[in-house]
């Protein structure tokens, strides 16, 4: 199975600047390879990223609440609960 969060990540660590590439629609970070090899761009920190549920990323919940909110189930009561979903 693909990680939920697919990193992509180019550029030195240490960089003047960085830029976080978010891709739409039903591409994935891999479609910012061409634009990170691009040597213009070498001295500059990029990380592209899949966000869960795009481009057949898995989804990715932060807790069992939130998981069963999101596929509609009742939540239980011994459901955990990271705090983001209240």
């Amino acid at each position: 199975m693909r990680e939920a969060w697919e990193l992509l990540i180019a550029g030195p660590d240490d960089a003047d600047r960085s830029v976080l590439l978010l891709p739409g629609g039903a591409n994935a970070a891999r479609s910012f390879d061409l634009v990170m090899a691009a040597p213009v761009l070498s001295g500059v920190r990029l990380v592209a990223t899949t966000l869960p549920g795009m481009a057949g990323a898995p989804l990715s919940f932060l807790c069992q609440r939130g998981q069963a909110v999101a596929e509609g189930r009742a939540v239980a009561t011994g459901d955990s609960c990271c705090g983001s979903c209240r």
